[in-house]
């Protein structure tokens, strides 16, 4: 927000940005679809979800195209329709300069004329990039290996094709990473990012648009130009397995969540219905009926998959089950209005009246790169992996959530720093 703020004050006539807390404001949050992880949409066009590293925001917005805007008689934000923004909406801006020219040269934004410099991983010039250790995913797998690698004497790139940091930037806060009794994800996930970049090349944002195995080398292909490694590290992660049932997507933010502990609190003294029988699911249940929220949990069998103490956790504290039963459908136009769910035994159809669904049946390991360049993969998804953290495929590695396991931010590290250090002693026999 630090610097979409910085860009407004440089271009007011240009950029607007407003900052909105959905704990504060929960009626505007579910109207514009965020949640309780920061949430940054750009001309009603483009979202993502999580926490912005400064660089790859800039460069976001120095190239995009042309565009005037009418914020008065723009569809979906409307500043001057809610109280917390003024009696007014902003005047008619001008129309936007050729797309880079005049932002990039403002000293006042990027407090370097040196724009090359101080943001060399973002204005590649998208030529090939070599190094000896290609790593794609910047979640603390990769970045963990970035420092080990590069400390070993490796050179090292980082690509991601979504956000820096991973999910741990969507965590609220983080209680089990050792040495920080308390502390927000995204302070932890930015932290990281910062400790990599000083040993490696580190890219964000970028759209990965094939990879393989080429002269010796492994090549990734993006939207940025060729980045080429003489060895491979996955470290891409997992990502929430989706029900796949008609409204889940179009009502993502709407009352369709996945964190509970980040978005719960918007529905105190309301209904909602957890969807799941593990231990997430359980847990995610009862910190729900905990903020004073009617909870019901659905299960498509007749017992839970999870810890026997949390089973009777929820027994004991009332929460209702529907046993036998699967989503059907999420019912609603702008918002989660039900839930239309089938027993499995008797085929028969109800539907629920809800005010949310926090879906929580398990991740998806983004495994499928790995398959491009012959690495062995599980039935569950995941790359198989020795103790060093070898796939079946020579000189390509995996690390973190992406190999299964225990998915746990340490582990994930310390996996990392296993995977670099395999690595080099690898390249060391040619």
């Amino acid at each position: 927000m630090a610097l979409a703020s910085a860009f407004a004050l440089e271009r007011p006539g240009v950029i607007h940005a407003y900052a909105i807390s959905s704990s504060e404001f929960p009626a505007m949050a579910q109207k514009y679809g965020v949640g309780g992880v920061p949430h940054t949409v750009v001309n009603d066009e483009h979202s993502v979800v999580g926490l912005q590293q400064d660089a790859p925001f800039a460069e976001f917005v120095l190239n995009m195209k042309d565009k005037e805007i009418n914020i008065s008689e723009a569809p979906g934000f409307d500043p001057a329709a809610d109280s917390l923004f003024g009696d007014s909406a902003p005047s008619q801006p001008e129309k936007a300069p050729e797309a880079g020219a005049d932002f990039a040269s403002a000293p006042s934004i990027f407090g370097n004329d040196n724009k090359t410099e101080q943001y060399g991983e973002v204005l590649d010039k998208g030529d090939e990039y070599n190094c000896d250790l290609l790593v794609l995913g910047g979640g603390p797998a990769g970045l963990t290996a970035a420092v080990y690698g590069a400390r070993s004497g490796l050179t090292v790139t980082v690509l991601d094709s979504g956000m820096l940091g991973g999910q741990v930037s969507l965590t609220p806060v983080i209680e089990n990473y050792m040495s920080y009794k308390a502390m927000p994800g995204s302070q932890l996930a930015s932290s990281m990012v910062e400790h990599a970049k000083q040993y490696a090349h580190v890219r964000g944002n970028l759209q990965i648009t094939n990879l393989e195995a080429k002269d010796g080398k492994f090549v990734a292909s993006t939207s940025n130009g060729q980045y080429s490694g003489r060895s491979l590290l996955f470290a891409t992660g997992s990502t929430w397995r989706k029900l796949g049932v008609p409204g889940e997507v179009v009502l993502s933010g709407r009352g369709v969540h996945n964190c509970a502990s980040c978005d719960g609190y918007m529905y105190v003294g309301k209904k909602i219905v957890v969807v799941g029988g593990g231990n997430t699911a359980l847990t995610d249940a009862l910190h729900l009926k905990n903020l004073g929220i009617d909870v019901t949990v659905i299960h498509r069998r007749d017992e839970f998959r999870g810890e026997k103490a949390l089973a009777k956790a929820i027994e004991k504290n009332g929460i209702k089950v529907e046993w036998d039963s699967v989503v059907t459908e999420i019912v609603g136009k702008d918002q989660v209005t039900g839930i239309k769910i089938k027993n499995v035994k008797t085929e028969q159809i109800k539907e629920l009246p809800i005010d949310g669904v926090f879906v929580s049946v398990g991740q998806e390991p983004n495994s499928r790169p790995a398959r491009a360049v012959g690495a062995k993969v599980t039935e569950q998804g995941y790359i198989e992996v020795d103790k060093h953290m070898r796939t079946t495929t020579p000189r390509v590695y995996a690390a973190g959530d992406v190999t299964g396991g225990f998915q746990q931010i340490v582990v994930a590290v310390a996996e990392g720093a296993q995977a670099a250090h395999t690595a080099f002693m690898d390249l060391q026999e040619g």
